[in-house]
């Protein structure tokens, strides 16, 4: 032992060593020294929606802009046996996502495999949103109904919890379709995300051990079928410590007992989980018109005859729309409509992003009930007034996933493969490229790449409703395999 080392230490290192034996062993490398988490950067994009403030803009971003983006080509695939319909997470010289029961820690340089943590339990489900990394962890809900803490050296489980059942019930080992599909939120040494299935919850864990630290449950704690399922992640003023979460519609339209925060926006103070606003779009509705979008705060700067002016806000897409509230006082601002209303319709699957002093949003038609193909129409709004400041026409496709701003540039993808890059300011295509498969997740820009992940359209929420999949996606899927791609200048 080396004699500069006093006993405190010595048992320190021994204790972390130990701690780390287990995994390393699992690994192949028993003995060998516990690796270090990725040193965090500033250009990362270090969770789903980049920032606690879900704005899914990247203003550190300084190497992909509009002069050079058509010079993006292929760094490196890594090639995965299910499709991903996640957006990367990106911490130093690590990329991490998720794919069924699995995690998986890639070389964001080289696309090299680092690790591979595979769930000991329910490996059938699916994080379906990212791993939110937080103090060297990695944590994630999924499809199954669990919740997870993976180390983000080495892929070692610190813990886990099933939300899946619960304990009111005949019998409580019954499981009742509660599922997480949404991404976690890390702030404050706490982890927040909603539930979606039989019964509905916000729910904030201590990140250390995954205690409760409060709940609250959208229709009572006692009813079962009652809808407000939270499909997307969430939102958080630091500053204020307020939580913004987005509910889903009611499914039991026979009784108005219980609907009262469905199909809202609600605002809870971060620490205890108080109510502290809502704002519901529509009571009692059972057409499945969530809100589909994530929420996003943002501070928008009046026109230039309010020169000065400020409003607090609080952004967040519904299947007709996109709403806009002063995000305090709950009071609603703005509300702009791109497309008809339609389960399947709007705004969907978190389309939006927030940079510029506007709201940027893909709104979806479902135009295949008259007998046409689905069309698409991406806008960017006003973040003040809600106006449209621009807008384009998609073609044929339909997104149902997640954007991304950085360095003026708009990242967007549709069902179909397509990718493209648009001017933040003007919404003119400066790029264009088709992977193998559909695009299904989002994208994640750092550090001077573009990462994205390929999936073939599902069911439901996560793929479409019928006829919004191109016939030929499910075939080729198959065919071709799944994949992430790195993109850099000149694949360099």
């Amino acid at each position: 032992m080396d004699r500069g080392v006093n006993r405190r230490e010595f048992l320190s290192k021994a204790a972390y060593t130990l701690a780390g034996s287990t995994v390393l062993t699992k690994l192949g490398i028993a003995g060998a020294p516990a690796p270090d988490p990725p040193t965090p950067g500033k250009g990362d994009w270090a969770g789903y929606s980049y920032d606690l403030r879900s704005t899914r803009f990247n203003a550190n971003e300084k190497t992909i802009g509009k002069g050079n983006v058509d010079r993006l080509k292929v760094k490196w695939k890594f090639d995965v046996k299910e499709p991903i319909g996640s957006t990367p997470t990106v911490v130093g010289d690590t990329l991490f996502f998720p794919g069924e029961g699995v995690y998986y820690a890639l070389d964001s340089q080289t696309g090299k495999l680092k690790w591979k943590y595979e769930a000991p339990q329910n490996p059938k489900g699916s994080a379906r949103r990212a791993l939110e990394y937080y103090k060297g962890r990695l944590y994630a809900g999924d499809t199954a109904g669990w919740v997870r803490c993976v180390n983000a050296a080495n892929g070692g489980l610190i813990w886990e919890r099933d939300f899946s059942t619960w304990t009111d019930g005949p019998d409580p080992t019954v499981r009742t379709g509660i599922r997480i599909s949404g991404a976690c939120l890390a702030f404050d040494d706490k982890i927040y995300f909603g539930t979606t299935g039989n019964k509905t919850r916000v729910a904030c864990l201590n990140a250390d051990n995954g205690t409760t630290a409060w709940e609250y449950w959208i229709t009572g704690e006692h009813n079962v079928g009652k809808g407000g399922a939270m499909w997307n992640g969430f939102a958080l003023d630091e500053k204020e410590r307020i939580l913004y979460v987005p509910t889903g519609d009611d499914k039991d339209a026979s009784t108005m007992d219980s609907d009262l925060f469905t199909e809202c926006l609600i605002a809870f103070d971060a620490d205890t989980g108080y109510m502290k606003w809502y704002y519901q779009a529509r009571p009692n509705d059972v057409f499945d018109l969530d809100w589909s979008c994530h929420p996003m705060i943002f501070d928008a700067e009046a026109p230039p005859m309010k020169k000065g002016s400020i409003r607090q806000c609080v952004a967040a897409g519904n299947k007709d729309g996109v709403y806009c509230f002063d995000r305090y006082s709950g009071e609603r601002l703005w509300m702009t409509q791109l497309t008809a209303m339609y389960f399947f319709g709007g705004p969907n699957v978190d389309s939006m992003a927030c940079a510029y002093n506007k709201v940027y949003v893909v709104s979806n038609a479902a135009t295949q009930l008259i007998g046409k193909p689905p069309i698409s129409v991406t806008a960017a709004l006003d973040g003040y007034t809600g106006r449209i400041v621009w807008w384009t026409y998609n073609l044929e496709g339909i997104c149902q996933g997640p954007l991304a701003a950085a360095n003026g540039v708009l990242y967007q993808g549709f069902n179909d493969g397509r990718m493209e890059a648009l001017d933040a300011d003007t919404g003119k295509v400066l790029w264009q490229h088709t992977l193998p498969t559909a695009r299904k997740g989002g994208f994640a820009v750092a550090n001077g790449a573009l990462y994205v992940g390929s999936g073939v359209p599902g069911s439901g929420l996560e793929g479409g409703a019928p006829g919004f999949t191109p016939p030929d996606m499910m075939e080729r899927a198959r065919n071709v395999g799944y994949s992430m791609f790195c993109f850099t200048l000149d694949g360099k």
